[in-house]
């Protein structure tokens, strides 16, 4: 399930924290595969740019929304990159 391109070491953290905790996190190599994530997002492989840090606040928004624990609220968004 590991993004290909991200660092190998991830997936073996992923695993553990699946295996760990289950479905009470956020699978955000799943999200970002499905997202239409890129190799750009993550300029050192590991840590996300600006775009990337928007896809987390959006996966992390609609997660908490779908678990019920935020509410969406009308005509707020999640600011833009400079």
């Amino acid at each position: 399930k590991v993004i290909a391109w991200r660092n190998e070491r991830v997936g073996e953290y992923n695993d553990l924290i699946r295996a760990t905790y289950g479905n009470r996190v956020i699978d955000m190599d799943a999200e970002f595969v499905a997202r239409g994530g890129t190799p750009a997002y993550f300029p050192d492989g590991v840590h996300p740019n600006c775009p990337g840090y928007t896809m987390v606040a959006e996966i992390v928004r609609d997660a908490l929304v779908q678990r019920g624990f935020a509410q969406v609220v009308p005509g707020a968004t999640i600011p833009a990159c400079p």
